[in-house]
């Protein structure tokens, strides 16, 4: 039984010792993923489009749909979180793999962050503060708000002292977030459509502030392209006579075809770090508008403010509205002629101006003229003619107000049979 037992164990291990020099050793194989495919020019385009529109959306300003939509009146509590959101937007933009969409988000981010954080440290100063309510401003252009504008006294700013370091910081981040919302046209511009040659999609009317009528010029855009317009980037330049330029960029989610889309553009305030949401020119010569959006793109459609469109604008300012007041001194205790004084109502304020007087004389008719600068409703002017020039009352007379730039004349006539004497 032992023996058996050996020899059946030696034939196993023998079986076994042969299996084993018999082998060979197998070939070694490493384990390859298979290749990944390269995304299609459309794949990218794709996912920078929404990465972008992400960006954008939360860094553009907003257009009002209706010309005379006001923002909603909101706590710092509520305006600090819709904040936040917009930050933790650019964060996650900032992640891109394209390097200017990265670069832009992560600027807006910083900047963003920085804002906030100082107006959280100046949330003690009261809203009717008149700095107070300028942060506020500031905070909902900041946050996109419609009809939302940027004015105030120069030098308020630096009005409180204990303010002035996080003051100048909190300009700081302001303007370079909107330099980082100035940025995104180079991107959009790679996202949009063809340019489809023929008439221009978008159609321009601005209608700037005269006599001090609204503390804004307001732009209103028409979609006159056909079909509804998606993921709109807007750049709107206003180019002024003394060749300044001012730029502002919007985003519209949808556009539908034929519909308005309105915007404010203030004048800012001035602080010793630069100008603070200034958003227009003085005296707009020329309108630049350029969209880029899903279905096409279209640049700089150029629309000339001066000539019959401004002269419009600037009657129904005036015309119905403004009044002068009269009263006639015919002998006068200091000057050395017949004089008038005016003033006017209806307007707070008449920009710098040429005032003609028309006479209507016994041996026929003379006139007169004066330059004269801003003038605000309340003040009275006199306006002496001189020596000998109306020898005796006139029988009528009819003022003519001109202004540079403009070629509607303002007139008013005074009759001169129930003219206020002195």
């Amino acid at each position: 039984m032992q023996s058996r037992s050996l020899a059946g164990t030696m034939c196993v291990v023998g079986v076994i010792s042969a299996t084993a020099c018999d082998s060979r050793p197998l070939p070694m194989t490493a384990s390859v993923p298979a290749p990944v495919p390269s995304p299609s020019p459309a794949d990218q385009l794709a996912t920078l489009r929404a990465e972008y529109v992400a960006v954008a959306s939360a860094l553009a300003a907003s257009m009002m749909p209706v010309r005379d939509e006001l923002s909603l009146d909101k706590d710092l509590p509520q305006m600090l979180a819709e904040g936040q959101l917009k930050v933790l937007a650019f964060r996650t933009g900032s992640r891109s793999s394209d390097a200017a969409l990265a670069l832009v988000a992560a600027e807006a981010a910083e900047s963003g962050t920085m804002l906030l954080a100082t107006h959280q440290e100046m949330s003690s100063i009261p809203q009717d503060d008149g700095l107070g309510q300028l942060l506020s401003m500031c905070l909902g252009v900041y946050l996109g708000y419609p009809g939302l504008i940027v004015m105030g006294a120069e030098g308020l700013l630096s009005a409180n002292d204990a303010q002035v370091a996080r003051t100048t910081a909190w300009v700081d981040a302001f303007v370079r977030s909107r330099a980082a919302q100035l940025m995104l046209p180079s991107i959009a511009s790679r996202t949009a459509g063809e340019d489809r040659h023929g008439p221009d999609p978008i159609s321009i009317d601005l209608d700037e502030s005269f006599a001090a009528s609204a503390a804004f010029d307001l732009i209103a855009l028409r979609n006159v392209s056909g079909v509804t317009l998606n993921d709109c980037t807007v750049l709107v330049e206003l180019r002024g006579a003394d060749g300044r330029v001012s730029q502002n960029v919007h985003f519209v989610e949808s556009w539908d075809a034929g519909s308005e889309r309105f915007s404010r553009y203030g004048v800012g305030i001035e602080t010793p770090n630069g100008p603070v949401g200034r958003q227009t020119v003085n005296g707009v010569n020329e309108v630049r508008v350029s969209l880029w959006c899903n279905e096409l793109r279209r640049e700089r459609t150029v629309y000339t403010y001066p000539g019959p469109e401004r002269d419009r604008d600037v009657a129904t300012m005036l015309e119905g509205r403004a009044k002068l007041t009269t009263e006639y001194v015919p002998n006068p205790f200091w000057g050395v002629g017949r004089c008038f004084d005016l003033g006017f109502v209806g307007v707070p304020q008449i920009p710098a101006h040429t005032i003609t007087m028309y006479f209507t004389m016994p041996d026929g008719p003379k006139k007169m003229t004066w330059q004269r600068g801003e003038w605000n409703q309340g003040e009275s002017r006199r306006f002496d003619t001189g020596e000998g020039f109306l020898p005796v009352d006139p029988l009528d007379v009819e003022i003519a107000f001109s202004f540079e730039g403009i070629g509607y004349q303002w007139r008013s006539a005074i009759d001169m049979r129930t003219v206020v004497t002195k």
